[in-house]
């Protein structure tokens, strides 16, 4: 479902562009420096929607992703600085690209380890836990069904 996850969450969006704000296409270079700067590579979704979108709102909700390549001096939507600021303050696990904020502290991340699920787990995690504290919250199976069911929660009520 992963393909047609991605692709209706796409068509609502367009559908629906008056409720979204998203910067737009990110490059391939750029998509590829980040994952350089963070150690890790991007699931084929996420990776997809950084190309398509870059970040942005969809409805009242920001999604992280790229914003430049100024990784340092940012701020959300910007998941490669968030994730990168979270490193150096938390212990949040390498693997781990924040994805989304909840609301009430906690944050919606990506798992990158390709080991476990070619297209990234999505979570739920709690910045001021160590990871040994974390509750296993997996909210989706992969990034593309998070998307969805996400934008359409946004766009579709």
């Amino acid at each position: 479902m992963s393909l047609l996850d991605y692709e209706n969450a796409v068509k609502l969006i367009r559908l629906h562009s008056d409720q979204t704000y998203l910067v737009g296409k990110r490059s391939l270079e750029l998509v590829m420096l980040a994952e350089k700067v963070l150690g890790l590579t991007f699931p084929n979704f996420y990776r997809q929607f950084l190309l398509d979108f870059g970040a942005g709102s969809v409805g009242g909700m920001e999604i992280y992703g790229i914003i430049n390549d100024d990784f340092v001096n940012s701020s959300v939507p910007d998941a490669i600085w968030y994730t990168l600021n979270l490193r150096r303050e938390t212990k949040i696990p390498h693997d781990y690209v924040v994805i989304a904020a909840v609301g009430d502290g906690r944050i919606f991340v990506l798992d990158t380890d390709n080991t476990q699920m070619v297209e990234g787990q999505m979570h739920l995690y709690y910045p001021g836990l160590l990871p040994s504290e974390q509750p296993d919250e997996k909210v989706s199976s992969e990034f593309s069904t998070w998307f969805y069911e996400e934008v359409k929660r946004e766009l579709s009520g």
